[in-house]
């Protein structure tokens, strides 16, 4: 056997033992997630992306915009421009401006506390976040933006909010609620904690109306690794009855579903296929024709609904 040759077969002996070392790790890295069934771990595992085992744990590699939302794709291809107008959508529903205090809840790395800061010119935004590792991040990015007298973040958990009562204008949580445990213990939280006529907006995926949790084995072990409860699982009608015990009003519930997924499956197809982000633009018309736009979420969450929902605390002193 000449030189070439043995070279040649330790690299085809090598290159599996990595592919299985990387499988190995994969899968330890799952079943811990299982066990734990934390937000917090399950995000540090994410790293710096939102497709999962994409995602850099460099921080030097994330130079650029991190979001970490589904998107709302409608006249816009690329997912950094959805993900933009998903926080638009938000903040324009919350009616954010300059004398409002915002708490925003579950930020992921804070892309939206910029973009509101930026583009809606918001006085003052506290964020908390269940991960340290995000937070730590995010006040990075706020340094960097040169926004740090505007954007304040902690370390907290959203059922136990670390502010006192009738302390803020808004309460936000884009794409973070349903893993809050438990997303009605968080509105009891989020409705303390706002001013009278304050206003909670959410995005948020739940059922479509009339739909019940099923008992699908996939979609709960996925639910429970990545710290989604079973019981944050109902469909509209039962999301507005929550919201009403907790003590909300004037309760608007905006249905988004073929604006956000079929897009946003489209665009995880093609990464996991090893495309690059700044490589993908997506029709958004041809991606809702194609007819499968809520199948990957039904099969890995149960869920099959998007939402932007917006809420009013009431103003005791109106009874």
């Amino acid at each position: 056997m000449n030189a070439l040759n043995q070279v040649n077969n330790q690299k085809a002996g090598v290159l599996p033992m990595i592919k299985s070392v990387v499988n190995v790790r994969m899968i330890g890295r799952i079943i811990k997630q299982f066990f734990l069934s934390s937000p917090a771990q399950y995000y540090e595992d994410l790293g710096y992306d939102v497709i999962e085992g994409k995602g850099s744990f460099n921080s030097s590699a994330a130079s650029g915009p991190i979001w970490q939302n589904c998107g709302y794709w409608d006249g816009v291809s690329s997912y950094n421009e959805a993900c933009e107008q998903l926080a638009r959508k938000v903040g324009e529903a919350a009616e954010l401006n300059t004398s409002i205090l915002t708490l925003d809840v579950g930020f992921g790395f804070g892309e939206q506390d910029i973009f509101w800061a930026q583009n809606f010119n918001v006085g003052k935004i506290i964020g908390l976040n269940i991960s340290k590792f995000q937070v730590e991040f995010a006040e990075q990015r706020a340094k960097a933006q040169g926004l740090t007298d505007r954007l304040e973040y902690q370390l907290g958990d959203a059922v136990h909010l670390p502010l006192d009562g009738e302390s803020v204008d808004r309460v936000l949580a884009m794409q973070s609620a349903f893993q809050f445990n438990t997303r009605e213990d968080f509105f009891k939280e989020a409705f303390r904690v706002l001013k009278p006529n304050g206003i909670i907006v959410l995005a948020d995926m739940i059922l479509q109306e009339g739909q019940k949790r099923r008992l699908k084995l996939w979609s709960w072990f996925t639910r429970r690794r990545v710290g989604w409860p079973d019981q944050n699982v109902y469909d509209t009608q039962e999301y507005k009855r929550i919201l009403e015990r907790a003590g909300f009003e004037n309760i608007d519930i905006a249905v988004i579903t073929h604006s956000v997924f079929p897009s946003m499956s489209q665009y995880i197809k093609r990464r996991y296929r090893g495309e690059s982000s700044e490589d993908i633009f997506i029709d958004a018309k041809k991606a809702e024709s194609s007819g499968d736009g809520t199948s990957l979420w039904r099969f890995h969450y149960g869920v099959d609904e998007y939402v932007i929902v917006k809420a009013t605390k009431k103003d005791p002193s109106h009874d």
